[in-house]
């Protein structure tokens, strides 16, 4: 695996710990190993909607480490639905968010083969990856046919942050 995709995901990693350290001393969440029922979502509730413009198709994205309003929720891994979705090869996608104003968006494809996962007990996959090579602006299906996880990464203009996952089939 290369090693230039190590310092920009390590670095990612750290500017969200930085971001959710809380300097108050007021209680924090604990990392955990998925979401369950119990754990509590900063307010506002984040939503991101990913949909393929030209076919229609469309998933909602799936939370996980995230901060708003001085409370974090942390998660050891990135989060997505149990099953893939189909996306088509090379198709330009087009994202919604919910929750806030997006600041700044960015993104990265993981082949699932460059990733561990695991089934949480509430039914999510539970991601872990070495290396992610994130990008900003547009976000386009590889065009090498597979299955991929997308992370994506929002920042909101009221200081919130979000990271998302997608388990995606490439056709």
């Amino acid at each position: 695996m290369n090693r230039l995709y190590i310092l920009p995901l390590a670095l990612l990693l750290l500017s969200i710990a930085a971001a959710c350290r809380d300097e108050s001393n007021a209680p924090t969440a604990t990392p955990t190993d998925g979401p369950s029922s119990e754990t509590p979502t900063p307010a506002p509730v984040p939503g991101l909607f990913i949909v393929d413009p030209a076919t229609g198709q469309g998933t909602s994205a799936t939370p996980g480490t995230r901060c708003w309003a001085d409370t974090c929720i942390d998660y050891i891994g990135l989060v997505t639905g149990d099953k893939p979705v189909g996306f088509n090869a090379g198709a330009a996608l087009a994202w919604q968010a919910e929750g806030g104003t997006v600041d700044a968006i960015s993104h990265a494809w993981v082949p699932v083969a460059d990733a561990e996962s695991e089934i949480t007990s509430n039914g999510t996959r539970l991601w872990r990856m070495l290396s992610a090579d994130f990008a900003e602006g547009d976000i386009t299906v590889p065009a090498q046919p597979g299955t991929y996880v997308l992370l994506v990464f929002t920042t909101y203009t009221n200081g919130g942050d979000v990271s998302w996952g997608v388990y995606i089939t490439v056709a």
